[in-house]
C-alpha cells in the first residue's frame, strides 16, 4: 500500500519554445509557446495557493535545439531558456508576498540545459534539484507534474525509472496543454492536430528509449536521453 502523500515537489517541464531574430546582426531570442506560458501560470497559482504542501518548485527545460537542428551560435544565453522564463511568474508572486530573496532562490529551482523529457528529469536529479535519497527517506513525499494528460505519461514513466519509486507517488495536476505553434521566420508553424500526433509519437519513442534503463541508474538514463536525441535528430535531418 502506498503511503498517503503529505507533501510534494512541483515539477514543471517546458512544453515548447521558439526563436526569433530582429535582424541578421541581432542575437537570437527565445520565446515560450502558449503551452509553456500556461504551465508557468498554473505552477505559480498552485504553489501560491498551497505553499506548505510544496517542498519546492522545479522548472526544467532548455530549447528545442536538437529536434530543430539549431547551431551553437543560434542558442540563447544560459539564463534565457525555457526553465528560467517559466519560473518568473512564481518568483514574481512570491516577491509580492514578501518572501526573502534567499528563500525564493532556495525554493524555486531551475535547470535550462535539457532538450528532451528524459533530459529534463536526468539533469534535475544530477544537479540536486530532485534528490533520490530524500524521496527514499520520506515515503510521503511525492512529485506533481505540471503538464497535460498526454505529456504527463512520459514523465511518470521517466521518473519511475530514474528514481525507482512507486509510480503512485508521481501525479499530475489537472490541466490541459495547448497544442500548436505559431509561424515564425524560422519555423513554418504547427497545427494542433500535427502537434498532438507528435505528442503520441514522442510517448512511443520515449518508452522505447527507456526500455534498457535499469531502475535508478542515471548512466542508463543518460544513454536513453542520447538515443532519443539521435532518433529525433535523424528525423529532423531527413
Amino acid at each position: 500500500m502506498t503511503p498517503k502523500i503529505e507533501s510534494a515537489i512541483l515539477f514543471t517541464p517546458g512544453r515548447a519554445s521558439y526563436r526569433t531574430q530582429a535582424n541578421p546582426e541581432a542575437p537570437f531570442e527565445l520565446h515560450l509557446t502558449q503551452a509553456s506560458e500556461r504551465r508557468a501560470t498554473v505552477a505559480s497559482q498552485l504553489f501560491v495557493a498551497n505553499p506548505h504542501f510544496y517542498e519546492r518548485a522545479v522548472f526544467a527545460g532548455g530549447t528545442p535545439a536538437v529536434s530543430e537542428g539549431w547551431r551553437d551560435d543560434q542558442m540563447p544565453p544560459d539564463d534565457q531558456r525555457e526553465a528560467y522564463f517559466m519560473a518568473r511568474p512564481l518568483k514574481r508572486r512570491l516577491r509580492e508576498m514578501d518572501w526573502p530573496e534567499e528563500q525564493i532562490d532556495q525554493t524555486v529551482l531551475t535547470q535550462g540545459d535539457s532538450n528532451n523529457s528524459i533530459g529534463d528529469v536526468r539533469l534535475s536529479i544530477e544537479r540536486g534539484l530532485i534528490d533520490p535519497d530524500e524521496l527514499d527517506r520520506n515515503r510521503r513525499l511525492g512529485i506533481r507534474v505540471v503538464a497535460g494528460a498526454a505529456h504527463s505519461i512520459r514523465f511518470k514513466e521517466i521518473f519511475s525509472k530514474a528514481l525507482d519509486i512507486n509510480p503512485d507517488r508521481i501525479t499530475r495536476v489537472r490541466m490541459c496543454d495547448v497544442y500548436g505553434r505559431p509561424k515564425t521566420q524560422f519555423h513554418p508553424g504547427e497545427s494542433r492536430q500535427k502537434a498532438i500526433s507528435k505528442e503520441f509519437a514522442g510517448i512511443a519513442l520515449t518508452r522505447l528509449a527507456l526500455s534498457r534503463v535499469r531502475p535508478g541508474n542515471l548512466d542508463d538514463l543518460r544513454d536513453a536521453e542520447e538515443r532519443l536525441n539521435r532518433w529525433v535528430s535523424s528525423v529532423h535531418h531527413k
